[in-house]
């Protein structure tokens, strides 16, 4: 279970330069709502534990400028998350980052598939996605990048992009994960923090990557039911 208080450090994040200008950089579209209809889409936020109490115990004490979603689906966490930043009156940004293509689980069950909700072969949950953030009202905050979470790491890394809190909810194979860990921890401030989902044994490829890489980095796992959390060591400066 994670203590309460939650205890993670308030340190001094070095100076950098704002993220939805790095986005622009990399030519990610940083108004993608516009012209948007919303009024077609009724709104939907299916998701899984997207309302989890550790989500507010993070963005309260971190207070974060810059979160990073690797998995969005609907966008209910990413949402959820931008509802807390508006409560704590916090200026962040939160960049949700997937393909909105589906994942391996998602093709297995016919229930799921049926989520994707395929136009001539196509899934179209990112319109979906779209309407959901206008309906909640977050378009200034919630910032979509529709590529890869692998490409985007790489990306964000080589303009040294940083995150405050980063939350890995993408693909659960255990070789994707750990990618994914290993790509997004480097972006993460001092002091920072990354937490993900589904942590339980019908996803033993998340508990693998997850224990592993806790393991390598000497570091101290806190779990609270199917959620995951790692603090990024604060700086000692």
């Amino acid at each position: 279970m994670y203590p309460e208080p939650m205890g993670i450090a308030q340190t001094n994040v070095p100076k950098r330069r704002p993220i939805r200008q790095v986005l622009a950089e990399m030519g990610v579209e940083t108004n993608p709502y516009a012209g948007f209809d919303a009024s077609q889409f009724n709104l939907d936020l299916h998701g899984w534990h997207s309302t989890h109490p550790l989500f507010e115990q993070v963005i309260a004490n971190r207070r974060p400028e810059v979160i990073i979603e690797i998995g969005t689906w609907y966008g209910a966490s990413a949402i959820h998350m931008g509802k807390l930043l508006r409560k704590h009156s916090i200026a962040g940004t939160i960049v949700c980052v997937d393909t909105w293509l589906g994942n391996l689980p998602l093709m297995r069950m016919e229930h799921y598939r049926r989520l994707l909700k395929r136009t001539h072969g196509m899934p179209s949950i990112y319109p979906q996605f779209l309407a959901n953030v206008i309906h909640s009202k977050l378009q200034e905050t919630l910032l979509p990048i529709p590529m890869t979470s692998v490409v985007t790491g790489r990306a964000l890394r080589r303009e040294r992009a940083t995150a405050d809190f980063v939350y890995v909810d993408g693909s659960h194979n255990e070789q994707d994960v750990a990618t994914d860990l290993a790509i997004y921890w480097e972006l993460l401030a001092p002091g920072g923090v990354m937490m993900g989902d589904d942590y339980t044994t019908q996803y033993r490829g998340v508990v693998n990557a997850v224990n592993r890489f806790a393991n390598e980095k000497g570091l101290k796992l806190l779990t609270n039911r199917e959620k995951w959390l790692l603090e990024h060591p604060a700086s000692s400066s």
